[in-house]
């Protein structure tokens, strides 16, 4: 079933994706990722950020340090307009991987649609830094 589920995200048909997944849920409710997944799919396809956001409480609450369901959740909210909730998962995802390039990325981001240039260019600068030494070292 859960590859059923990819193949259909992958064809694009997201809705069926979805079904499949909410599926798999119903079969195992611990299990975060059908959950998230969908959340993914919410977010990113679909636009459903208050939808999407749900999912990833849930995966939150199976597994509460969960860097990318953090992550999502922070691009869901800041997808939503909750710029301030938005940053406060970006800093929870980076709590638990300091070196989250993509996390630093959308942080910036949000801190753009803020206004405050000066702290996304901070967040660039760093996620620029963590590029550099994953491919020179120190």
């Amino acid at each position: 079933m859960f590859n059923k589920a990819h193949i259909l995200e992958a064809q694009g048909k997201y809705e069926e994706a979805i079904k499949c997944y909410d599926q798999l849920s119903e079969i195992d409710p611990e299990n975060p990722a059908p959950i998230f997944n969908k959340g993914v799919i919410l977010v990113l396809k679909l636009g459903a950020y208050q939808e999407a956001i749900k999912c990833f409480d849930r995966t939150l609450e199976i597994i509460p340090d969960d860097y990318f369901s953090l992550h999502y959740r922070g691009i869901s909210l800041r997808k939503s307009g909750n710029l301030q909730e938005s940053l406060d998962s970006f800093d929870k995802a980076l709590k638990v991987d300091e070196n989250g390039v993509i996390t630093y990325i959308d942080k910036g981001d949000t801190f753009k649609e803020t206004g405050n240039t000066e702290k996304a260019t901070e967040c660039y600068d760093k996620a620029l830094k963590l590029v550099k030494k994953s491919f020179y070292g120190d």
